[in-house]
């Protein structure tokens, strides 16, 4: 499935969720870098409490202008409250897996934008039996061509995660018992959702 772009196809270029471009030496941002989201899951099994999830790794600082940019995958973290292992542990089951599927919007410097579809992957992670926080660490990629078109318009480029994903959650028994059930992903704290990322074209 193509990228759903607006505006005659104006941000042909957009870099989001892009690695391996043609770029400065060290242009790749840091995980500090990028800020953190809340997500709240909410599914027909459970309602636990927030994640905070950030991006760790995978999405350039700055790429150059006219360059092809070759898609790559995006490391993101989901880090759970300290109560939800306790939660996963009571209920009898042991490790999860999950899969989210949603939407980024990505605009450009003149404010064109477009938006694209993004799967994130997360592997079973065994939770541990005490109250701590459990970090869940997945893989992000768009659904399409592997390859954007060139970036046409210098200047910064944003990028946000838009609200009301879908989620497919496998929880494991012991046993090697599971059950899955869908649920909702959605972004909660400040309104407007601050961006995800930001790419300087130059």
């Amino acid at each position: 499935m193509e990228p759903v772009i607006k505006r005659r196809s104006a941000l042909r270029g957009a870099a989001v969720l892009a690695a391996g471009a043609a770029m400065p030496a060290g242009a790749v941002a840091a995980a500090d870098e990028f800020p953190e989201l809340t997500w709240r899951a909410s599914g027909p099994a459970a309602s636990p409490p927030p994640f905070r999830v950030r991006i760790i790794s995978g999405i350039p600082a700055v790429v150059g202008y006219g360059t092809i940019v070759t898609l790559g995958p995006v490391i993101v973290q989901a880090i759970s409250d300290r109560a939800f292992p306790l939660l996963l542990r009571t209920a009898g089951y042991s490790s999860l897996t999950a899969t989210v599927t949603g939407t980024v919007m990505v605009a450009d410097s003149r404010g064109l934008s477009g938006r694209l579809p993004v799967t994130i992957v997360f592997p079973r992670v065994t939770m541990p039996a005490t109250a701590v926080e459990t970090v869940l660490t997945g893989t992000a990629t768009l659904t399409g061509s592997p390859q954007l078109p060139a970036v046409r318009n210098p200047g910064t480029m944003t990028i946000k995660a838009e609200s009301g994903a879908k989620g497919a959650v496998t929880v494991f028994k012991d046993s090697g018992v599971s059950t899955s059930f869908p649920t909702t992903i959605n972004l909660i704290g400040p309104s407007p959702v601050p961006p995800v990322a930001t790419i300087e074209v130059r």
